[in-house]
């Protein structure tokens, strides 16, 4: 694991989910460590500035030293946790589960509020000024707080996160 001089703090790094990075690669990777944590683990994960790796998996979600692999704290969920957004302006993480809730946890794993949605929340697409757009059978805006802004129906499922344009 390389501590990165920039976070990649949701699904495909940013708001547009553009999936690229300043980052260079290495040329040689190697394992550097490895920690066992449930038996299923998410593939999305979010990485904040500091190295601190947060992933999903189907008993919740974990905080994991980036460099040492250690376990910094877990939070249990009552369903999978199917990816994690982290907010680098507010060090809030963003748990969505397929039992219709999104979980925002601060920075040391303590609930902050949730919300319920009909369907499987996407991990939410943050702003820097902190609102959250996520989708299940709408598209959801909330505010730092979890308190709904604005909703619109959407036909169909939606498996992603919303991305947001640059403008």
């Amino acid at each position: 694991m390389l501590v990165a001089e920039q976070s990649w703090p949701q699904f495909r790094g940013d708001n547009q989910h553009s999936g690229q990075s300043s980052e260079r690669s290495i040329s040689k990777p190697h394992l550097r460590w490895k920690l066992k944590v449930s038996d299923l683990m998410i593939q999305e994960v979010a990485i904040n500035e500091y190295g601190t790796i947060y992933v999903g998996s189907e008993d919740g979600c974990y905080a994991i030293n980036g460099l040492t692999g250690n376990q910094k704290w877990s939070f249990k969920t009552n369903n999978c946790c199917h990816g994690v957004t982290f907010a680098n302006r507010q060090s809030f993480i963003y748990v969505p589960t397929d039992d219709g809730l999104l979980y925002a946890l601060n920075s040391t794993g303590k609930k902050l509020w949730v919300f319920e949605v009909n369907g499987i929340p996407t991990p939410p697409t943050v702003t820097s000024e902190g609102y959250l757009y996520l989708c299940a059978d709408k598209l959801y805006t909330l505010d730092t707080n979890g308190s709904l802004l604005w909703s619109f129906p959407i036909p169909g499922e939606v498996y992603n996160s919303p991305p947001l344009s640059i403008n």
